[in-house]
């Protein structure tokens, strides 16, 4: 690209006061070069050594001597990809900042700080990509000691090539705001769907089996139909619970509370060989604060850890429940129950934590066998 010897694109760093190599093409150019420190390295010494490249005379190596990237020891032609660069302090950061192009001969002897820059120490140009303002990032290119230095005909190709770099970069990032778009909106519609279509109906069902138990003279017949109706009341719990995963933001990704309580599960499932049965109830993702849904995590990983270890279990229910400002999270099994005296340093830690937040911890034994577990917390 314009006769460089090396390219490489920097994008900044979440506060946008460093550039960070993302890609980088040419001589040695690789994620890890030794004797390359990198800058926030540097800025715990109190000082801001280059990611890059080192200064004339003042690099480790002996001068002279060539490195890895074919250069010299007065500095890298090659940035690592991962290296970060300040933006007050490299030829790059200022075309970030100004959002024009820039091009330097001689970045050891000329005025910009070439030391802090990818493209030092030969010939060096950084492009923005986009304009002033809507700064993307940088094409930075560089070229070896001694050859001719970037012209600005090459300069000006190179600032319009990044311009249409930046209108691509534009035009997917409105395609993938339009496709979230449309799958939010689809997402919403089947929500919907379930509350108001099948809910009600699955509810209807329950109400009219109910109505029509004093009817039923037989005990066995009453017990299956209660046990039917036990399961409608299961299955609408579990369709809300799908609701709220669609309406929440993430969509039930890994990165919410649904998600990782999910994960949880899937885990332990895989060392029990089947399945946790599992219901999420109210809206665990947004109304949870994120210090007391870590608790919880570690609570629920505690209790599977117990059941695959110990339980012996072939059924296993997890219920995380928020209703109002109380969190509670059941965990039921039909193993073999709690040690006959009684002692777990697991079980000790998680009344800890219940004591901690000002709720409540007990485990007790369910009417089928087996042990059940319930921690609560309060939201405030």
């Amino acid at each position: 690209m314009a006769g460089a010897d090396a390219v490489a694109v920097l994008l900044p760093d979440g506060d946008g006061r460093r550039l960070r190599v993302v890609i980088a093409e040419g001589p040695g150019a690789a994620t890890d070069v030794p004797g390359v420190p990198d800058a926030s390295d540097a800025a715990e010494g109190g000082r801001d050594a280059p990611d890059v490249s080192d200064t004339a005379g003042g690099g480790r190596d002996a001068p002279g001597a060539p490195d890895e990237c074919g250069g010299h020891a007065g500095g890298r032609l090659c940035p690592r990809v991962g290296a970060s660069t300040l933006v007050s302090d490299s030829l790059a950061g200022q075309a970030f900042a100004s959002g024009e192009p820039l091009m330097v001969t001689d970045p050891v002897g000329g005025s910009l700080p070439g030391r802090a820059d990818p493209a030092a120490p030969g010939p060096a140009a950084a492009v923005p990509i986009g304009a002033a303002g809507t700064v993307r990032g940088v094409l930075s290119l560089a070229k070896r000691p001694g050859r001719i230095p970037f012209s600005q005909v090459e300069l000006r190709t190179l600032h319009a090539f990044a311009g249409q770099a930046a209108i691509a970069l534009e035009l997917a990032e409105s395609r993938i705001h339009a496709e979230r778009l449309g799958l939010l909106e689809d997402r919403d519609r089947i929500a919907k769907d379930l509350h108001d279509v099948v809910i009600q109906r699955l509810f209807a069902v329950a109400m009219t089996l109910m109505s029509a138990v004093p009817l039923i003279e037989r005990p066995q017949a009453t017990t299956r139909v209660q046990n039917a109706i036990d399961e409608l009341d299961s299955t609408i719990r579990q369709i809300r619970s799908t609701i709220f995963a669609l309406q929440s933001p993430d969509g039930g990704d890994t990165g919410g509370l649904r998600g990782r309580i999910t994960t949880l599960v899937e885990d332990a499932g895989a060392h029990l060989g089947f399945r946790p049965a599992l219901i999420m109830d109210g809206p665990l993702d947004n109304g949870v604060p994120p210090e007391i849904g870590d608790h919880l995590l570690a609570v629920l990983r505690e209790a599977l850890s117990n059941v695959v270890r110990h339980a012996k279990a072939t059924r296993v229910g997890v219920h995380a429940r928020l209703a109002g400002d109380r969190l509670t999270l059941l965990v039921e099994d039909d193993g073999v129950g709690l040690p006959a005296d009684g002692r777990c340093s697991g079980l000790r830690n998680l009344r800890e934590r219940a004591d901690r937040l000002g709720g409540a911890f007990h485990v007790d034994v369910p009417p089928g066998g087996g042990t059940r577990l319930t921690w609560s917390v309060p939201l405030g």
